[in-house]
């Protein structure tokens, strides 16, 4: 509530506290009309400070509907977060989460991912193309995958095409019981953006959520589950 609807909402008169006491039960007129004098004056001013604090944060949220627009992700973003701030996108079916990789890195002027994690149920035979490609290029220094156990068995060929191609570039690629969509960028200019969205790494002609973050905390939140992942699988290997 803003402190001009304070000022402008008027007090319930006895006849509608006393209505309202017949609901709430054994409260009494004395103790509502006593609580606001009884609280001590730093409480109030800390509420106030929260309500800005939200208030702030949600004017800190940007949206962007792509449904009407069958270009590229690349082409659709024409604008990053600032920092602490978060992008809110619905896309079209045509859309591919692979592009969403060097469209930030272009808008945000840098060379390239130092550092990009990728989560995803499962991807394509094109994908795994276009990540060689951006291997090869430099325009991502580093990457790790982590996929569905499912889809490395249920999809074999694509995932032993993953293996063929991007393991010997330095790939970390693992399976496990994952339907995690995230996608991670470390730029050489030292931002970090988080992606957190409904798509794999493939399209699968529905639509699709993102929200693209510029946050260093959130970037290092996943960052940690992911390399714990790979820490587990390890020290299974080293037990086994």
């Amino acid at each position: 509530m803003t402190e001009e609807s304070r000022q402008t909402e008027p007090e319930l008169s006895d006849a509608e506290v006393a209505g309202l006491l017949d609901e709430l039960g054994e409260i009494t007129l004395e103790q509502i009309r006593g609580a606001h004098s009884k609280q001590p004056p730093g409480e109030f001013l800390r509420m106030q400070e929260t309500t800005t604090t939200h208030r702030e944060q949600v004017d800190q949220r940007l949206f962007a509907d792509w449904t009407g627009r069958q270009d590229a992700a690349i082409d659709c973003l024409k604008k990053l977060p600032k920092p602490g701030q978060s992008l809110h996108i619905i896309a079209p079916g045509t859309f591919n989460g692979t592009d969403i990789i060097p469209a930030i890195i272009r808008l945000d002027g840098a060379k390239c991912a130092r550092e990009c994690y990728a989560t995803t149920l499962g991807f394509s035979e094109g994908n795994v193309k276009l990540l060689a490609a951006m291997l090869d290029s430099g325009q991502v220094k580093r990457l790790t995958i982590v996929c569905s156990y499912y889809f490395a068995k249920a999809s074999e060929k694509i995932y032993k095409q993953a293996e063929t191609e991007l393991v010997p570039r330095g790939v970390r690629l693992l399976n496990t019981r994952c339907h995690c969509k995230i996608m991670l960028l470390a730029l050489d200019t030292g931002r970090r953006f988080t992606v957190e969205t409904s798509a794999n790494l493939r399209s699968c002609i529905s639509l699709e959520q993102l929200v693209i973050s510029h946050d260093r905390k959130l970037y290092d939140f996943h960052r940690k589950w992911i390399e714990h992942l790979f820490k587990r699988l390890a020290n299974a290997k080293e037990t086994a």
